[in-house]
């Protein structure tokens, strides 16, 4: 499988091609399948199921938590999403490392056993960064900041 990078050029409000692709090579822009606009098709909340709150140790953190169990939604995580909101959160099971590399902004990371138990707090995870743990069984990704409180020991949970 080749990536072949289109350019674009503005005209009248709208994108036309400009029928050169990186290598030189003339071509048409494809539609659907494999174009920036069906990025928006990989939004979180289009491939997990409907959210959940997040709860630490009892609390509320985040209204909506999406639960990414499907291969599918574990591989795209938020790269979809132009930006979670401040009462958004993913739940990413099973899964030990993060990365925030292709994400437009910066995200909290919260690494959890088994049991919900927060074993590591990476807030903020910069873009472009790597994040693991051994041993975790989930990682919760949220906007960066909202974990702040969270510390090692404390119990997240989902609904």
């Amino acid at each position: 499988m080749s990536l072949a990078i289109r350019i674009f050029v503005p005209y009248d409000g709208r994108f036309r091609h400009t029928g050169r692709e990186c290598n030189g090579a003339p071509g048409r822009p494809r539609r659907g399948r494999g174009t920036i606009a069906a990025m928006g098709a990989f939004r979180v909340d289009r491939i997990t199921g409907p959210p959940s709150p997040l709860l630490a140790d009892g609390r509320p953190l985040a209204a909506r938590c999406h639960v990414a169990r499907r291969p599918l939604a574990r591989l795209v995580g938020l790269l979809g999403t132009p930006d979670l909101a401040a009462d958004e959160a993913l739940w990413i099971t099973p899964c030990a490392g993060v990365h925030a590399i292709g994400l437009r902004a910066p995200i909290g990371v919260a690494f959890v056993d088994g049991d919900g138990v927060v074993m590591r707090v990476v807030d903020p995870l910069p873009r472009g960064r790597l994040a693991a743990v051994r041993g975790a069984r989930a990682a919760v990704e949220c906007r960066a900041g909202v974990l702040a409180a969270v510390r090692p020991g404390s119990r997240l949970a989902v609904g």
